[in-house]
Formats: C-alpha cells, structure tokens, sequence
C-alpha cells in the first residue's frame, strides 16, 4: 500500500504518558495509509512543524511550569497557543484537558496555581474522584465512536463541569462530562492512551483531516 501525504503529529514531551500516546499515534497513522510521523515535542521550533498535538496526562501542575518556563525559548505556551491560531489541532488526555481549559479548580488541593493554554470554554475540576487509590475504568458510551463502549480509564482523574455554546459535548452523564470538542481541540477526562481501543486516536486523525 503506498504511503499518503505526510501528516505530522507531535506529543508534548515535558512530562506524562509520551511513549503510549506515541506508540498508538503511529499504529493508526500506519493504518490510514500514512508514513508514521510522530514527535516527541520539547522545544518550541518543533511546534511550526506540526498538523496536530496531543497534550498527554500525568501532572498537569508540573507540566505547566515547564511550558511556560523560559529555557524552552521564547516558551512553548506562547508558540501553541500561536499555531492554534492557524488551525493546529490539538488532542488533551486527563492532565492535557486541564491544560486547554480557561479555568480549573481543584477538588482536593484548595490552594494552587498553574498557567493554562486557555483555549477551550471550558471549565474543570482536578482530582474529581480524589486521590490515585480512587482510580477506576468505566464503560462509556460515545456516538461519534460508534455503538460499541469506550473503555474510560481514570486516573487522578479531572472533570469538565461546564461549557459553552461553542462546545459540543461528546460524552456525558447527567452531571459529568468527560469528553467534549470546540473546533479541532479534543479533550477527554480520561487516559485512551493506556487502553487498546484506537478509536479516539483515529477520531483526531480525521479532526486533523477536516
């Protein structure tokens, strides 16, 4: 089968579940007739080169303090923020939901701060079900994936707890969301990454696509 067209995907590499979201990026890249093209993602040069971004989890406190600091250049929040602007696509998992938020509040942790991208309306809340011992899985249903259920895996894990006009919902019960998409950013509260369900993976494919 010859190769499409290059697309280039990059994972944000400062800290959280790179090597997963790269590993399973490739395999659907491969899949769809692609040659398989994603970066690990540190400097902020290396963002011009991208079609899509994918903000993994792990802890998003730690990881905004990298973006933001200043031996990345002239800092990488600035230059994601700049691409977004020409229509990068952008993929956040757990801690990577919290980085696109505008606003985020913690349910266990009352006092902290950390710099967020800010690009998606919409509100979250850290550590929703507590600490790592209240990790779960969780079948979910999303219609834009198909009939067959999701296996959510949550870990340390955010909530969306309100959106905007703007922003269309993809999964939810009746007070939680856990998936929702503005645009081309994706975000979900939950780690696909860790599972062997590609289907959110090949969902960004095809938002990066459009």
């Amino acid at each position: 089968m010859s190769m499409k067209k290059s697309i280039a995907i990059g994972v944000l590499a400062v800290q959280g579940d790179v090597l997963e979201h790269v590993n399973m990026m490739n395999e659907v890249l491969k899949k769809n007739g692609y040659k398989p093209n994603t970066i690990w993602v540190k400097k902020p040069e290396e963002i011009e080169l991208l079609d899509g971004l994918i903000i993994p989890g792990g802890e998003s406190t730690v990881m905004s303090r990298l973006v933001s600091e200043m031996r990345f250049g002239d800092k990488l929040i600035n230059k994601i923020k700049e691409k977004v602007k020409n229509g990068l696509a952008i993929f956040g998992t757990c801690a990577g939901t919290i980085m696109l938020s505008k606003t985020s509040s913690d349910n266990v942790v009352k006092e902290f701060s950390q710099t967020l991208l800010e690009l998606m309306d919409i509100e979250v809340v850290r550590n929703k079900y507590g600490r790592q011992q209240e990790s779960f899985e969780k079948e979910l249903l999303i219609d834009v994936l198909g009939k067959k259920p999701f296996p959510g895996v949550f870990i340390r894990a955010p909530i969306i707890t309100s959106v905007k006009k703007n922003v269309e919902v993809l999964c939810r019960n009746s007070e939680e969301i856990f998936a929702a998409k503005q645009d081309k950013l994706l975000a979900v509260t939950f780690h696909p990454e860790l599972t062997h369900d590609f289907r959110f993976h090949e969902y960004f494919l095809k938002l990066i696509q459009s």
